[in-house]
C-alpha cells in the first residue's frame, strides 16, 4: 500500500478543484537509455516493470529507446537532463537493483496470461516480471527473492484476490504479446493490466463504469472497432488508446505546466465569393500514433507551406508534455502557413453522443479543464448518428475554452452540416483525403466545384485526412489544383469564420 501512497503523492491536479485522469512519476531528472531492438521479449518485459517501479519512486529512470522521434534528446536539450547510454540489460537490472524487492515469476511460453498477470503484481508489490527463461540469469544478478510465481495464473485470478492492491481508477488492456509499450506506465500506476473479449471482459467493464480509465487496446475481432469502443463511452468509461505507447511513465515525469501554442490565429478577415477549406490529421486520439506516427507526419518538408490542422489528446500534458511541448516549439506561425493544434476526443477517444446524459456536465467541466491545460481552443470528436444531438452539445459548448467542434460520423456519410450550439459551431466532417476513397485529384474537383458562399455552410469544407494512408504531401497536391478563390485556413480559422459568417 505504500507504493498507492508514493504515487498519488505525485499526483498533482489541472488545478486545486480539477484532478487529473492519469497519474505522473517522480519528477525526472536523469536518464538511463537502453536500445530494446537488441533485447528479447523476456528482457523487455523486465526493463519495462523495472522503468514502472523507477518511475514511483526515482528521479532517475530508463528511457526504452526505439529509432525515431527525438524524444529522448529533447529531454537534454529542452529540459537539460543527463542521458547515459547502457546496452546491457544486465547492467541496468544490476544498477537498479535496489529500487525493487524482488521478482514476479511468469512463464509466456506455457502460459501467456502469466506476463499480464505477474505486470499488474509488480507495482504493489514492488518487483520486476521475471520470465522463466532468464530466472537463473536475474538470481546471478543477485535478485534472488521471487515474492510470487504467477505461471500458473491469469488475470481474473488476481482481479478477484489481489483487487484491493491495485489502482481502483485506471486499468490497462494489454495483448499479452507486447513486451515493453505501456507496461512501464500500468507498473508505475498500480493499473490492472488484461486482455480478454468474453465474460470477464464485460464483468471488467461493468466494474469500471464506476470507476473510470482504461487504457490499451482491447480485442475487436468480435464487435470491431466502432462497436468494441462505442460500449466504452455508453458506460461512462474513458478509453485511451496507447497499447503500443512507448516510455509513459518516464514520459509522464516530466512536469511541464505551461504549455502554450506559438500562437492562435487573429480574427481572420472577412471575405466574399471563397471557399473555405481546412484540414484535419486523422487518429491524433490515439497515444501511439501522437507519439510516432505523427512525427513523421509532422517532420515532412512540405509542413509550413500551408495551414495545417493537428488534432491531438489534450491529456498529453499528463503524460507526454514534453512531446506536446516540442510539437508546439516546432510549429510553424507564418500567416497562411501555421500550425495549429486542436482537441481529438479531448481527454480520450470519447464518443460523446454515447456518453451517459447524466455524466456529460463533468465530462464537459474536466474536458474544458485538459483544454485550457493544452492550450487548445476547438474540439474534434467522433461519433455515429449523433450530429444532431444538441443536447449534448450544449454541455460543451456552455464550457468557455471550447470555441466549436468538428464533428466526424464514423464511417460516414459526413454531409457538412453547421449546427449552433450556445452560439458556438458544430461542424461535421464534409469530404476526406483517405487511399481507396477519395484521392487528391478527386478532392481537389469536388472542393473546386462547391459554392463561394461564406454566408453558407455548403462554402465550407472540412477536410479529414486518413493519418495511415496519406501525408502533407497529398495535402499539397490538393492545394495545388486548388481554384484562386479557395482558401485553405487553420481549424480555428474556419470555427471562426463560420461563427461569423454562416446565417443561424
Amino acid at each position: 500500500m505504500l507504493a498507492g501512497v508514493i504515487l498519488w503523492a505525485s499526483f498533482l491536479p489541472l488545478r486545486a478543484d480539477e484532478g487529473r485522469l492519469f497519474p505522473k512519476g517522480q519528477k525526472l531528472t536523469s536518464v538511463v537509455a537502453i536500445d530494446m531492438r537488441k533485447l528479447n521479449a523476456a528482457e523487455r518485459v523486465m526493463i519495462s516493470t523495472l522503468q514502472g517501479i523507477l518511475a514511483k519512486s526515482s528521479s532517475k529512470q530508463i528511457f526504452m529507446d526505439e529509432p525515431g522521434p527525438p524524444w529522448k534528446g529533447f529531454l537534454t536539450e529542452r529540459y537539460g537532463m543527463g542521458v547515459t547510454a547502457m546496452p546491457d540489460p544486465w547492467e541496468v537490472l544490476a544498477q537498479f537493483a535496489t529500487n525493487i524487492d524482488g521478482y514476479i515469476l511468469y512463464d509466456h511460453e506455457t502460459n501467456m496470461n502469466s506476463v499480464n498477470a505477474a505486470t499488474s503484481l509488480c507495482g504493489p508489490y514492488k518487483a520486476v516480471a521475471v520470465d522463466a527463461s532468464i530466472e537463473a540469469r536475474v538470481r546471478a544478478t543477485g535478485i534472488t527473492r521471487m515474492i510470487m510465481d504467477v505461471r500458473n495464473r491469469n488475470e481474473e485470478w488476481v482481479y478477484d484476490n489481489y483487487r484491493s492492491l491495485l489502482n481502483p481508477s485506471l486499468g490497462a488492456e494489454l495483448n499479452e504479446d507486447i513486451n515493453y509499450h505501456l507496461r512501464d506506465y500500468a507498473v508505475m500506476a498500480n493499473a490492472f493490466v488484461f486482455y480478454d473479449n468474453g465474460v470477464f471482459h464485460q464483468r471488467i467493464l461493468e466494474d469500471w463504469a464506476a470507476h473510470g480509465v482504461l487504457m490499451g487496446y482491447t480485442d475487436v475481432s468480435v464487435k470491431g472497432e466502432y462497436g468494441a469502443f462505442v460500449e466504452y463511452s455508453k458506460r461512462g468509461i474513458y478509453y485511451l488508446g496507447a497499447d503500443i505507447a512507448a516510455n509513459l511513465s518516464l514520459l509522464s515525469s516530466v512536469y511541464d505546466e505551461n504549455l502554450r501554442q506559438k500562437s492562435h490565429p487573429p480574427e481572420p478577415a472577412a471575405e466574399t465569393n471563397v471557399h473555405y477549406v481546412t484540414f484535419l490529421m486523422s487518429d491524433g486520439d490515439n497515444v501511439a500514433f501522437n507519439l510516432w506516427s505523427l512525427y513523421f507526419q509532422y517532420n515532412r518538408p512540405s509542413r509550413g507551406k500551408f495551414n495545417m490542422g493537428w488534432p491531438v489528446l489534450a491529456s498529453m500534458v499528463d503524460y507526454a508534455p514534453s512531446v506536446l511541448r516540442w510539437y508546439y516549439e516546432n510549429a510553424s506561425v507564418a500567416d497562411g502557413k501555421r500550425d495549429n493544434f486542436i482537441a481529438q476526443g479531448g481527454i480520450t477517444g470519447a464518443y460523446l453522443n454515447s456518453w451517459p446524459a447524466d455524466r456529460l456536465v463533468a465530462h464537459a467541466q474536466k474536458l474544458n479543464a485538459y483544454m485550457k491545460a493544452a492550450d487548445m481552443r476547438v474540439l474534434q470528436t467522433i461519433g455515429y448518428g449523433g450530429f444532431s444531438q444538441l443536447g449534448v452539445w450544449d454541455k460543451f459548448t456552455a464550457q468557455p475554452n471550447i470555441d466549436g467542434i468538428f464533428y466526424n460520423n464514423y464511417g460516414g456519410p459526413n454531409t457538412g452540416q453547421v449546427l449552433f450550439s450556445n452560439g458556438k459551431p458544430i461542424v461535421e466532417i464534409r469530404d476526406v483525403l483517405w487511399k481507396g476513397i477519395e484521392d487528391e485529384t478527386s478532392l481537389a474537383k469536388r472542393i473546386n466545384s462547391a459554392p463561394r458562399d461564406p454566408r453558407r455552410a455548403e462554402g465550407y469544407t472540412a477536410v479529414l485526412v486518413h493519418g495511415w494512408t496519406m501525408n502533407l504531401d497529398n495535402i499539397q497536391n490538393v492545394i495545388n489544383l486548388f481554384a484562386p478563390n479557395v482558401r485553405v485556413v487553420t481549424p480555428e480559422e474556419f470555427i471562426a469564420l463560420v461563427r461569423k459568417n454562416v446565417t443561424r
